[in-house]
């Protein structure tokens, strides 16, 4: 039997390579995102999968070594990595987040190793394209047909009623993903030479125009701005033309963003509500709120940070009056970071940056055209939102930077390295195979049964029916158990176990104390994760009170109140604790009325209060 050619199994590895990335990224892209932990599971390894081949490629299969700047991300990581083995003050959202920022580093090795053969870079963008005009199909749907629909089954959320977001869920990701793709294609169209076929040319256009109806539907305001102003200055920045012209041309693209936000503004509801917002709260009503918050909760630890995925846990410290939303993000990623990885984090962060952008700068070649500007748009909308916090959009920002810095050029591994090389790359490729399936999947398993039950709890609002309450608190607690079983430190499934122990058997009285020390188990293994979390110790308090231990569930209740001030539903159980005995209603009555104060809507805080001032 003759053996193929190394030459000729490289070929072919990188094709695999190629093929599996795009169908990863498709997936993902269809699966919101990769916002809902579930998809990640098959996704995450996958992708560190198809990097151990890239490193296979560099070390030990017709080996050239690894490309200039491979490493450029990895001080930052390193940081992220410390965060995960132990100093992330949630040791769970610490675990998660760290590896969705790592991924991105398997996202930005595949690109560096696949940009130096240009047809494969080409068919990939080719593919990409196609997975833009599925998401702007969506969107579309979404907007002439039935705007609840999202991939999954899921329906849309009201907040997101009237903006299409493909795909994604949440419509500025879907026009932050969308807006990557959007130079790239309109490039191709404007720069790509003969090498083009007429037909390639036209599905380029094609794609650009997708891409740019994706965007105005989504009614993304920071994602357009961004949009425009980057275009305006690359205009600006092209010096083969005269002033005079890049003057005009950049002119006459502000003229039509600002002529296109005037005809929506006078036909399109969504857009005049989203208009007339911006002039009411001269720009924002909620994100400076949450940025606030981000830049008090760094001014905490500001070399170190929280840790990763802590701002929803920890905002509530700092939540001022009048901001009712919860957020899991700071809605501008800058921040977030700060936030999370503290001073040390954003200067690694920005070492990696300057590495990548000085790197550009040194090549001679630079062939992919739009890449830069889709980067730049990104860097602008990440201001606004969270956009890096979507698998979908990190992998794709992290595949343009690798094509953006990488070269053409495949250098050749010396032959007095290559021994120490194959044994290096063996070690990285086992690395980035074993440890996501042994450390990752787990964790994501058990996010999955935690946001599913969690889920089902919430739907519990308002409903008073005992048996309908057990019946979802039963099925919740068994997929909580599932989920420790998987990840043990995940804090935040103990706490929402405890929560469903303690609704479990509603009203029945003789199983009360007996389902209250099972909630106190829970809520005391959550409290070992971290004891920063208001609801926490809120659940502390609930499962005390369970059995009848009105004296210690009063410090609980009164240490969730100081974590969370600003949060109503903490002074409603202080309240609903103090009800229970008359020598403290007077407590209970002040309480209430904080309640009140934070949230005038809250029924049962009015009814509560109501029922006190009739009782002696």
């Amino acid at each position: 039997m003759v053996m193929p050619e190394v030459k000729v199994i490289a070929r072919w590895w990188d094709r695999v390579m190629a093929l599996l990335f795009v169908v990863n990224l498709a997936w993902v892209t269809w699966q919101l995102g990769g916002f809902v932990p579930g998809p990640m599971v098959v996704a995450l390894p996958l992708v560190f999968i198809l990097a151990a081949m890239a490193a296979l490629r560099w070390w030990l299969i017709a080996p050239s070594g690894a490309p200039v700047g491979w490493w450029y991300p990895v001080p930052f990581l390193g940081w992220v990595a410390v965060h995960m083995a132990g100093l992330a003050e949630l040791p769970s959202r610490g675990w998660l987040h760290g590896w969705h920022l790592w991924s991105a580093l398997a996202a930005y090795w595949v690109a560096l190793h696949l940009v130096r053969r240009p047809q494969l870079w080409r068919a990939m963008w080719a593919a990409i394209g196609v997975v833009a005009l599925g998401v702007v199909i969506a969107g579309v749907y979404q907007r002439l047909g039935d705007a609840t629909w999202l991939p999954l089954g899921r329906e849309q959320v009201r907040q997101f009623l009237g903006r299409s977001s493909g795909t994604f869920g949440n419509p500025n990701n879907a026009a932050a993903w969308l807006a990557l793709v959007l130079p790239v294609a309109a490039a191709t169209v404007w720069r790509g030479g003969d090498s083009l076929t007429r037909a390639e040319r036209w599905f380029a256009g094609v794609v650009a125009l997708a891409c740019a109806l994706g965007i105005i539907l989504s009614f993304s305001r920071g994602v357009f701005l961004t949009l425009v102003i980057a275009t305006g200055l690359a205009t600006l920045a092209r010096r083969k033309w005269s002033w005079l012209h890049r003057l005009g041309l950049m002119a006459g693209i502000f003229a039509g963003a600002i002529g296109l936000v005037w005809v929506g503004y006078q036909t399109v509801p969504e857009v005049r509500q989203r208009v007339d917002t911006m002039i009411k709260f001269k720009g924002e009503r909620t994100r400076p709120l949450l940025w606030g918050i981000a830049a008090e909760l760094w001014q905490e630890r500001p070399l170190t940070g929280h840790g990763g995925g802590s701002f929803e846990m920890l905002m509530e410290r700092h939540r001022p009056e009048g901001l009712w939303e919860s957020a899991r993000f700071a809605h501008n990623d800058y921040l977030n970071t700060l936030s999370d990885y503290g001073g040390v984090g954003v200067g690694l962060g920005l070492i990696g940056v300057v590495l990548v952008v000085r790197r550009r700068w040194q090549r001679q070649s630079r062939p992919y055209a739009g890449a830069g500007l889709g980067l730049l748009i990104l860097s602008g909308a990440l201001a606004f939102d969270f956009h890096l916090q979507s698998p979908a959009v990190l992998w794709l920002a992290a595949m343009l930077v690798g094509g953006w810095a990488g070269s053409t050029q495949a250098r050749r591994f010396p032959s007095d390295k290559q021994s120490f090389g194959a044994v290096s790359g063996a070690v990285i490729c086992l690395a980035l195979v074993v440890l996501p399936l042994a450390l990752a999947v787990p964790r994501y398993q058990a996010e999955e049964l935690r946001w599913r039950a969690r889920a089902a709890l919430n739907q519990l609002d308002g409903v008073t029916d005992p048996a309908q309450i057990d019946g979802i608190a039963q099925q919740a607690g068994r997929q909580l158990g599932r989920a420790i079983s998987r990840d043990p430190g995940n804090e935040r499934a103990w706490m929402d176990y405890s929560y469903a122990l303690s609704l479990q058997k509603f009203g029945n009285v003789d199983a009360e104390r007996e389902q209250g020390r099972q909630a106190e188990f829970a809520a005391r293994r959550a409290l070992e994760g971290s004891e920063l979390v208001a609801e926490h110790w809120l659940r502390l308090g609930m499962a005390l009170q369970l059995q009848g231990d009105w004296a210690a569930a009063g410090p609980a209740f009164g240490r969730a109140v100081r974590l969370a001030p600003r949060q109503p539903v903490m002074w409603y159980y202080q309240g609903h604790h103090f009800s229970l005995r008359p020598p403290t209603h007077a407590l209970a009555k002040a309480a209430l009325a904080i309640c009140l104060r934070l949230d005038p809507g809250n029924d049962a805080a009015k009814l509560l209060k109501a029922e006190l001032e009739r009782s002696p």
